[in-house]
């Protein structure tokens, strides 16, 4: 007999592990990832940290991808506020399926991306913009431009370093799921 290669539960069971937690939507999110140049590990490791990928306590109901958490106004996997920005995309697809959950979620980083671009040299730059994912990028640039830990801001105090460890445990514990990201091609013609 194989062994899975990954944990497998009984539906309506928290399995307990971060990747089977992950596994249903595992191609979803790398179909994303692929179409919005994004990093699958990193878009794991934001739904781990917002809804343990739907069976965090609060998140209902749990194990389903639309479900609701911080107090009925985040949406899906992703929490996707419904009084931000980005209030919208629930609003308009109440039943988003997880491929466009984890589109929107890119959306969202690269908005971050964009806001905090005066600070790309800054040395917490990812985090910041993981922050921003939280917290929104004018809390966070407040933050930078007085020379506080963008974290400070967040749920938590810790969001951006959060996601960034787990997007470091993905990747040890999972290499085979979670390779690193390959380099851009050298562009150099050889005559």
């Amino acid at each position: 007999m194989v062994a899975a290669p990954f944990p497998v539960t009984e539906p309506g069971i928290d399995p307990r592990d971060d990747l089977a937690r992950l596994t249903p939507y595992l191609s979803d999110f790398a179909e994303a990832a692929l179409l919005e140049g994004e990093d699958t590990a990193l878009l794991c490791a934001i739904c781990l940290r917002e809804t343990w990928a739907g069976w965090a306590p609060g998140y209902e109901p749990r194990g389903s991808p639309t479900g609701r958490g911080d107090g009925g106004h985040g949406f899906g996997l992703f929490q996707i506020d419904d009084r931000g920005p980005y209030a919208q995309l629930p609003r308009e697809c109440p039943d988003a399926a997880p491929d466009l959950q984890a589109r929107w979620a890119c959306a969202v980083l690269r908005d971050a991306r964009r806001d905090l671009a005066e600070f790309k040299a800054h040395p917490l730059y990812e985090q910041a913009a993981l922050c921003a994912y939280n917290a929104g990028a004018l809390r966070v640039m407040r933050a930078l431009r007085i020379g506080v830990d963008p974290d400070l801001v967040t749920t938590g105090r810790n969001y951006g370093s959060d996601v960034l460890a787990r997007r470091i445990t993905l990747r040890l514990e999972h290499p085979e799921r979670f390779p690193p990201p390959h380099p851009p091609a050298s562009r150099e013609v050889i005559a």
